[in-house]
Order: structure tokens, then sequence, then C-alpha cells
């Protein structure tokens, strides 16, 4: 591949990602849906601006706005699918993990194949609304945002969020259980079609 045709190829799959971004924010706006978009394109709205090409959108939403979520995302041409336990929507180039928030009182939890996670609700009832491109997100707080950076592949997202300033004492209350393998936990995960009328 020639350096332009990368060029090329990389900005198609970040105006891709970007705009099946946009399309699932601007859902949850219709449908007032409580959402977070969390994982790459959250650093990029706390930075200011895109600063990679992204594979994919990842985004929360609560338990009681999900199955509306779904159903709207069926009805725009998303593929709708519920992989294990977590929901995942297919475009034909880019897909997007959807991380259902169980409200537990003062706790929000996560669940997965290989763990189980607790934050207090002051994590994500904190909302910060930034811009990008001309986008307003709706991300969570700073500490949500160095939770995410612990297991990221990405090290200049990890430098970038380990400077922001957080608070410690809400961070040290994130409880977080792995009892699997990451990889060998989603070798086999059924995956179901999920189809609305």
């Amino acid at each position: 591949m020639e350096v332009s045709d990368a060029y090329r190829y990389t900005a198609r799959m970040e105006q891709v990602a970007f705009r099946v971004l946009r399309e699932v924010v601007e859902l949850c706006q219709r449908e007032h849906t409580r959402y977070w978009v969390v994982g790459g394109f959250a650093v990029d709205a706390k930075i200011g601006h895109l600063t990679r090409t992204h594979g994919d959108v990842d985004v929360c939403i609560h338990e009681q706005d999900l199955q509306v979520f779904l159903k709207a995302c069926f009805g725009q041409g998303f593929r709708v699918t519920q992989q294990g336990l977590k929901y995942v929507l297919y475009t034909s180039e880019c897909k997007v993990d959807v991380f259902e928030l169980f409200d537990r009182g003062e706790f929000y939890e996560r669940e997965r194949e290989w763990f189980h996670a607790r934050y207090p609700k002051e994590i994500f009832d904190h909302v910060q609304v930034l811009p990008l491109n001309g986008l307003q997100l709706r991300i969570p707080s700073n500490e949500a945002l160095r939770y995410y950076v612990v297991k990221t592949i990405h090290p200049d997202d990890r430098a970038f969020v380990d400077q922001l300033p957080f608070n410690a004492e809400l961070y040290a209350k994130i409880q977080y259980v792995e009892f699997a393998d990451y990889h060998a936990s989603t070798q086999d995960v059924p995956v179901k079609e999920i189809h609305f009328s």
C-alpha cells in the first residue's frame, strides 16, 4: 500500500467511525437515552480534537433506556446483536460496542464474561459535555477516563489521561473483579441476532 493510499484509508476509516458516532449520539438525543461515550472518542473529546483513527465506537447505556435505544438503532438500519453479556451494533464498515450500566443504588454495575465492575454513581452522573468536531458528546468524569486507560492499548491516551486532575478517593471506590482470561472468555461467546417489529 502506497503512503497516499494508506493516508486515504486512514482518513476514510476515521470519517466512517465518526459518522457512526454522530448517528448514535443524535439517536440518543432524539430518544432521550441516558448515554455516555467512552473509550478513545471520550479521550479525544477531552483533548478537543480527533487524535487517531478509531476502529469502533464505545458507548454505555443506562439499563432502563437500553431496549428503546436498541430498537431505535435497528430502525436506523443497524444490525443489532447480543454477544454474551454485551450488545454490538454493526453498520457495513464499523461496529458499536454497547455496555449496559445497571443502576444499583449508590453504584452503577457493568458485567462481562471475564469481569464485574462497580462504579460510584458520581463517576457517571458527573457528566462532561464536550465538543468534538462540531458534535456535543456526553462523557463520564475524569475518574472514569482514568479507569479506561488502565486497560487501553493506546499509550498516547494513557499519557494524556494520566495528567488530568481526578478525585483519588472517588477513584478508589471503583470495584473491579476479573475472574477469567479476556481472550479465552470471548472465544465461544454466543452471538444472537436481535430483531424488532
